[in-house]
């Protein structure tokens, strides 16, 4: 799991150095809530980002299913 960073008011995060990784998943990034995380937006409060990854159950027509773990 990445570090904690504080970041000042108004710049950005930094993106953590290793995307995280689970053995039969692949990772689809960093999310706050439902939205992609942009590494380029300024921070200007508390934000705590969730590593999503996805995976097909046994085929694309059946769909996906996703995990997560909150840094």
């Amino acid at each position: 799991m990445p570090a904690d960073q504080r970041v000042p008011d108004g710049r950005p995060a930094a993106w953590p150095h290793d995307d995280p990784s689970r053995p039969g998943w692949t990772f689809d990034g960093w999310f706050d809530g439902d939205v992609a995380w942009d590494f380029t937006r300024p921070v200007t409060g508390d934000v705590t980002l969730t590593a999503r990854w996805g995976r097909w159950s046994s085929g694309p027509e059946r769909g996906p299913w996703k995990g997560g773990t909150d840094v």
